[in-house]
């Protein structure tokens, strides 16, 4: 048999790019490496209110949050909302499991505990793994991907690596808000977080390049504020982030990365799965045109799509080598303008850089 895709990761993106495709009528398979979706997660979940108003979430994995609660170093805190916005704390695993089902019902074949191995050119098509026969490879298989080595594409250089626990529980922790911690001692070039999630509490920090993030001093610090002498922790997740921006070599005439594989990460605030969700859909409906020689290749129709973050990385290098010491940053949370900044970045889907963010910081600053 001859598929039109192959899709290597049942990620976010992939799931997202295969949902998309056989809505065109589109035959595919997808490769998964990991048994299931429980085996392993790399990603804390967290959707942003823009990716619940472009796909129907599934609620009942879900719970919704409305607000954002900062913290200093010394624990002092403030509280950010915005009208209308709201984040999603997924559980992960099986709000993945549920894009699989949906898409193998859809007529997508699942290959679970199969990793992509190999590609060779074979008249007009790629042979992969040595028995699959398809017009189109999608390498969403992650920071590291294996797709994107194969042909020689750009790989992520720059990554945070991020590391989480669940909890069952945790006293004192206000469940209606993110809880997001910035700390030069335990977090540098990043945050952490406690996340009030549908089932658990989870708690994590990333760190900049070349460090590796210790969690067990961090919740030591957290304690401090709230109550963890009854929690237990039954399951650990983590992994590297790309930090980088958007590949410069995304894809060729037979291949497109997505996801962490195409490094479509802000490097700011490292949040993926919007991204993801967005550029996956559409670039579903870009290999059907392809294929149906009725437009460009996807990954030039990528690279004209995908916003460059040039400003965010600018940002993200002075958070690697310029972020001020712990004292500097207890003194800033009494600014009102880090406040203001602080509402901009965390709620604001237009870009920091854009005229209207800076209006809106502006106005946030009068009031």
């Amino acid at each position: 048999m001859i598929y039109d895709f192959a899709v290597s990761g049942a990620s976010f993106a992939g799931l997202s790019f295969s949902q998309a495709c056989t809505a065109q009528g589109r035959k595919g398979i997808i490769l998964e490496k990991k048994k299931s979706h429980h085996d392993f997660i790399h990603t804390t979940g967290i959707v942003v209110q823009e990716t619940a108003d472009l796909v129907n979430l599934p609620l009942h994995l879900c719970k919704k949050i409305n607000a954002v609660k900062l913290y200093s170093p010394s624990l002092k805190s403030m509280t950010l909302t915005r009208p209308g916005y709201n984040f999603y704390c997924t559980d992960t695993s099986e709000f993945l499991t549920e894009m699989l089902r949906s898409v193998e019902a859809s007529g997508v074949k699942i290959c679970m505990a199969t990793p992509f191995k190999n590609a060779q050119r074979q008249n007009g098509l790629l042979k992969v793994n040595h028995d699959i026969h398809t017009k189109f490879l999608v390498g969403a298989d992650g920071a590291r991907s294996k797709v994107a080595k194969h042909f020689n594409l750009s790989q992520n250089k720059k990554f945070l690596t991020g590391i989480e626990w669940e909890f069952d529980r945790i006293g004192k922790v206000d469940d209606q808000c993110l809880h997001v911690f910035i700390s030069k001692k335990y977090a540098p070039g990043y945050i952490g977080w406690i996340v009030p999630g549908p089932v658990s509490y989870q708690v994590g920090l990333a760190v900049k390049d070349g460090l590796k993030p210790n969690l067990k001093p961090f919740i030591e610090h957290l304690s401090k504020r709230f109550d963890f002498s009854q929690s237990t922790v039954f399951n650990h997740r983590g992994g590297l982030i790309p930090c980088g921006g958007p590949l410069p070599n995304s894809g060729n005439d037979k291949v497109l990365l997505l996801g962490d594989a195409a490094g479509t990460v802000s490097p700011l605030t490292a949040g993926g799965i919007h991204k993801a969700i967005e550029i996956g859909s559409t670039a579903g409906i870009w290999l059907h045109n392809y294929l149906n020689n009725d437009g460009s290749r996807p990954d030039k129709v990528m690279r004209e799509c995908t916003p460059s973050y040039r400003f965010k990385n600018i940002m993200r290098s002075g958070m690697n080598q310029l972020q001020p010491s712990d004292k500097v940053i207890d003194h800033l949370f009494e600014s009102r303008l880090f406040k203001s900044f602080a509402q901009t970045v965390f709620f604001h889907h237009r870009g920091i850089f854009s005229f209207k963010a800076w209006k809106d910081i502006v106005g946030l600053l009068k009031t």
